[in-house]
């Protein structure tokens, strides 16, 4: 199952501010930006940031867009996009401009949905070994999601690879079918403590060892949720 896409129009401005001075459009709330590919020279131009923001709530770079600069417009799609370090405030915007004719390539974030029953094993973890994929489809096909129902994994080591993904109508996943998805496998805590107890370490040193390891998955996930 996909989720479709819906056309954002954001309208620009020509830019003639370059170099050094754009930090005074972004203190404006005006983002520098690019237009480039085929059968266009490169276009330096600027659009309002609360637009640009939208465009990347809504699906980024799978999105297609009508760039309006001048009164020109223009089919793109979002190809890079440059941040603050810290405030994670956007700099600037690059945009490859696509013939609605003309095959192309994208990246799609893969959904997982449905419940896995093999969540409840004990000590069973359900890792997405993948999180986007590239298709190839005409750019007003461009799926901005593709879901992935993981509701057959019943049993320890199940797993999904790309050649379980139907993808829509018009639409070709651009990866090896072997490549793996998802996976259920055996938390690292249990992992851990039966790698110690097969080399016949003592018990409290085993129960020391998978407390460490728990302590650290615990810490990457924190550190995930606060990124």
């Amino acid at each position: 199952m996909t989720t479709q896409q819906e056309t954002s129009t954001i309208n620009g401005e020509l830019r003639e501010t370059l170099g050094k001075k754009v930090r005074f459009l972004r203190r404006q709330g005006i983002t520098p930006a690019n237009l480039y590919g085929r059968a266009v020279e490169s276009i330096s131009f600027q659009a309002p940031t609360k637009a640009l923001e939208r465009l990347i709530q809504q699906g980024g770079r799978s999105s297609l867009v009508t760039l309006s600069i001048n009164g020109t417009s223009y089919q793109a799609l979002l190809r890079n996009l440059q941040r603050h370090p810290v405030t994670r405030a956007i700099l600037h915007a690059d945009f490859y401009r696509v013939d609605l004719s003309r095959p192309i390539q994208a990246q799609v974030p893969l959904h997982l949905v449905g419940e896995a029953p093999a969540a409840k094993i004990p000590d069973a973890l359900i890792t997405q070994a993948l999180h986007e994929i590239t298709v190839e489809c005409l750019p007003a096909d461009i799926p901005q999601s593709i879901e992935v129902d993981i509701s057959d994994l019943t049993a320890m080591e199940m797993s999904i690879h790309i050649r379980d993904i139907q993808p829509p109508a018009n639409v070709t996943l651009v990866a090896e079918g072997e490549v793996l998805v998802v996976r259920v496998g055996q938390s690292r805590v249990t992992a851990a403590a039966e790698a110690l107890e097969a080399e016949g370490v003592e018990e409290g040193v085993v129960e020391a060892v998978a407390g460490a390891v728990e302590g650290e998955v615990e810490a990457s996930t924190d550190d995930e949720d606060g990124a």
